[in-house]
């Protein structure tokens, strides 16, 4: 069965209106990654930089910049590289394995951190607006595009 962000993200319905519809992570900044055990297993935490609805021109990109936080719960075979002061990646790759909920996720490099794993479930736990000043605080390369 295919992946659906909307079927298989918990609290999907989160961002899907912020963007109308699940955006694209292409050129999204990782802002944070927190790892964290937890008996009996471990999650890591994302929050996302994330401003492009789909992969079409930057002309046509929604310019709505938020911070996406989102949890991937039960992680392992954690493979993480190169994470830096920008962290800018493509995309969010995840992919459903088999038949249960189990799904392996990719973090591509565009410029540093490049990730990858394997998780049980993945919810959005907020979605907060990322303001031009916030961005500035923060030293985002997009600090001063709306």
């Amino acid at each position: 069965m295919p992946f659906v962000p909307e079927r298989d993200i918990q609290g999907a319905g989160l961002v899907t209106p912020q963007f109308g519809g699940w955006p694209c992570f292409h050129d999204a900044e990782i802002v944070r990654l927190t790892l964290q055990r937890e008996k009996p297993t471990a999650y890591l935490e994302g929050i996302f930089h994330v401003f492009n609805q789909s992969h079409d021109s930057p002309e046509q990109r929604d310019r709505k910049h938020r911070l996406v936080t989102i949890r991937f719960d039960a992680i392992d075979q954690l493979r993480l590289e190169d994470f830096n002061r920008q962290n800018v990646i493509d995309d969010l790759n995840v992919e459903e394995l088999g038949s249960g909920k189990r799904f392996a996720v990719r973090m591509v490099a565009n410029n540093g951190c490049d990730t990858a794993f394997l998780c049980d479930s993945i919810r959005v736990v907020s979605v907060e607006p990322y303001t031009r000043d916030e961005r500035l605080r923060d030293a985002s390369v997009y600090a001063d595009e709306d």
